[in-house]
């Protein structure tokens, strides 16, 4: 597991060793999650699950990172329980589609 403060340094430490999952938050500062999703998406050779955790809510919020590029969208405070089952679920669907 690795933390970055800042949507620059998450890039760059995904682009120098791509993560299968990545939880980030949309408001952050240097480059904000919105950002920091279509960045992975474009420059990463396989898209990492994205799950956006973040404090705005609505349908637009929620549509504008969905449109980003990011899988799940949960609002703040996240339940770490349901960001598990979202990443088991993922690495289950992944082993499945391997074999």
């Amino acid at each position: 597991m690795r933390v970055a403060y800042d949507g620059v340094t998450g890039v760059r430490l995904a682009v120098n060793d791509p993560l299968s999952v990545v939880v980030c938050d949309i408001s952050l500062p240097k480059l904000d999650g919105l950002q920091v999703a279509e960045q992975l998406i474009c420059r990463l050779g396989e898209k990492p699950l994205l799950i956006a955790v973040t404090a705005f809510s609505g349908n637009y919020p929620e549509a504008s990172a969905r449109s980003a590029g990011f899988d799940h969208y949960l609002t703040k405070p996240a339940d770490t329980f349901a960001i598990e089952i979202l990443i088991r679920n993922y690495v289950l669907r992944m082993g499945r589609s391997k074999n």
